[in-house]
């Protein structure tokens, strides 16, 4: 059975030496698992500008997409999906919880320890290990 790529978008933002994360929604796909923010890209968008809408959309604030962190591919038993981590830079607002369980700004070894989704625990790890 051929599963077709669905491809995603994550931001991760800081704020001093503490990063942001979200808890998934208790209805949603990976539900109450964390997550760097972001979603999907639609069908001729930039990933870039899908991310600024995305983190819009979830968390109501305005960001400035930056450099590609990583990028990890990664199976789930009903779907394959390819994630784009970008740093994130927010230019207005606080991230509020509007889709998400929960939220906050963690240290890097606090992020570490949270139970991640996918893909988003590998990415956990890098940026301890590289920011």
């Amino acid at each position: 059975m051929n599963k077709e790529v669905t491809l995603v978008v994550a931001g991760i933002m800081r704020k001093g030496n503490l990063i942001f994360a979200a808890q998934r929604n208790k209805n949603a796909h990976q539900a109450l698992k964390w997550e760097f923010p972001g979603g999907k890209v639609e069908k001729g968008e930039q990933p870039e500008r899908a991310l600024e809408r995305e983190l819009k959309e979830e968390l109501g604030i305005s960001t400035k997409t930056g450099e590609l962190f990583s990028d990890k591919t990664h199976a789930y038993p009903e779907k394959t999906v390819k994630v784009l981590f970008y740093v994130s830079e927010i230019l207005s607002g606080e991230p509020q919880a509007i889709e998400a369980n929960q939220i906050g700004w963690f240290t890097k070894e606090e992020l570490i320890k949270l139970d991640f989704s996918g893909a988003d625990g590998d990415v956990a790890g890098e940026i301890y290990e590289r920011l």
